[in-house]
């Protein structure tokens, strides 16, 4: 566990590995009547979206509450998690190739939060070597 204290820059979410952004409390606050100091508490690393899905629902281990918020995550980005039914991609170069404007712009950002989301539900099991702006791709997709 961290201190409350203790910077989180650089440091990953517990659940799918992307930059920590906040502290989730384990045991939601709610349900534990713990005043807001600045004392040791069981906080774990977290991204926002993370830590507001699991919102002060209780698990039995971090695991639990990972595989809760992967499923969340998929029925949030199912739109970006599509392939094709061959199992190829479903946007080849030539037909990208074809697109122009705004519509190749929100294909190349969905088919990357793709990539990215499908890393943070494989996640603790990749290793992120760059961070994706969520912010850029999210206004693009307009999410």
């Amino acid at each position: 566990m961290k201190s409350i204290n203790k910077p989180i820059v650089g440091d990953r979410c517990v659940y799918c590995g992307f930059q920590a952004t906040c502290r989730d409390h384990v045991i939601p606050v709610c349900y534990t009547h713990i005043k807001r100091t600045n004392r040791e508490v069981e906080l774990v690393l977290s991204c926002t979206e993370c830590n507001t899905i699991a919102g002060d629902k209780i698990f039995d281990s971090i695991e639990e509450k990972r595989s809760y918020i992967h499923e969340e995550l998929k029925k949030k980005y199912k739109h970006c998690l599509t392939e094709s039914k061959d199992g190829k991609e479903e946007w080849s170069r030539k037909e990208l190739s074809e697109v122009r404007g705004k519509l190749k712009k929100y294909i190349m950002a969905s088919l990357q939060m793709g990539k990215v989301i499908r890393n943070r539900l494989n996640y603790p099991d990749i290793d992120y070597d760059e961070l994706v702006d969520m912010k850029k791709l999210l206004k693009i997709l307009k999410l």
